[in-house]
Formats: structure tokens, sequence, C-alpha cells
């Protein structure tokens, strides 16, 4: 979690100064346009405005790291 935060609150302040404005439409602009490298992994959106980062969640069985499914 303190990772997403982390990141969402770095990829926010990027796009402001990018926008160089506080107007809404200026900054989802900037933020469309967002190539970031995250502490998980490089960061950008689709062309739908979906983030391509995946991430995943992980589960401890008998003190072994697997992926975990849902």
């Amino acid at each position: 979690m303190h990772a997403q935060a982390f990141d969402a609150a770095n990829v926010a302040i990027a796009a402001i100064e990018r926008a160089r404005s506080t107007d809404r439409t200026a900054i989802r602009d900037a933020l469309r346009k967002t190539d970031y490298q995250s502490v998980r992994g490089p960061f950008k959106f689709d062309s739908k405005g979906d983030p391509t980062l995946v991430s995943h969640m992980v589960r401890i069985v008998d003190m072994k790291e697997t992926n975990a499914r849902l």
C-alpha cells in the first residue's frame, strides 16, 4: 500500500508540474502523458486511460512466497 501511495503522489505531482497549471483539464491531459519509473516498475496510461502497470498480490504459504490467486 505504501508504494502505491508513494507512486500516486509522485505521478500527481509530476502531472501538475507538466501542466504548469491547477486547471483540472490541463492536469488530466498531463496525467495521460505519464511515463514514470515508479518504485514498482514503469508506469503509463493506455489509450483508454487505464494504467499499464500490472500489480500482483503475494500469498505466504508455509513460509514461502507464492502468487495469490483470487
